[in-house]
């Protein structure tokens, strides 16, 4: 699918800094009770790696669900894979609401560099960050018409 639109913007191919992403991941979501280790929905983040393998970026992101912890091993050997060993890469999970998102979910955060960065310093960079979950209840309760009564 990428390669059919490649020349479309083949100049903008250079010094891209950043490509962030989350790809379909039904196949690994815990919520989806139908869940198969073989899922062939599991295999659409190459699509995302394709697209990496093309733009090269400096830096990249991936976000998605805890689920793809499970087969972190085999997720690492495709990055290898199609990114080659330019690239440093490792992975957490993270609260979203530990970063002011309003949802109880952990997510899987994957970013990668070939800039030589430590991806340990990222991460304990991103961790500096965290802060008291968002709870709707009290934003709500700091709105004047919503607040305590006069």
């Amino acid at each position: 699918m990428l390669n059919e639109h490649i020349d479309d913007f083949k100049e903008l191919l250079t010094d891209i800094t950043l490509v962030c992403g989350g790809p379909p991941c039904q196949g690994f979501s815990m919520a989806n009770r139908q869940r198969i280790i073989d899922d062939p929905r599991n295999g659409l983040y190459k699509e995302y790696l394709t697209f990496l393998k093309k733009i090269r970026p400096q830096f990249f992101i991936m976000e998605n669900v805890r689920g793809m912890a499970n087969k972190v091993d085999e997720i690492k050997e495709n990055f290898k894979e199609y990114l080659g060993e330019e690239y440093v890469f490792d992975y957490r999970l993270l609260y979203a609401q530990d970063f002011g998102v309003p949802q109880n979910r952990e997510r899987f955060i994957m970013i990668g560099n070939r800039m030589g960065m430590s991806i340990d310093g990222i991460f304990e960079e991103i961790e500096k960050y965290k802060r008291a979950p968002f709870v709707l209840r009290d934003a709500l309760i700091g709105l004047p018409h919503l607040g305590a009564k006069e």
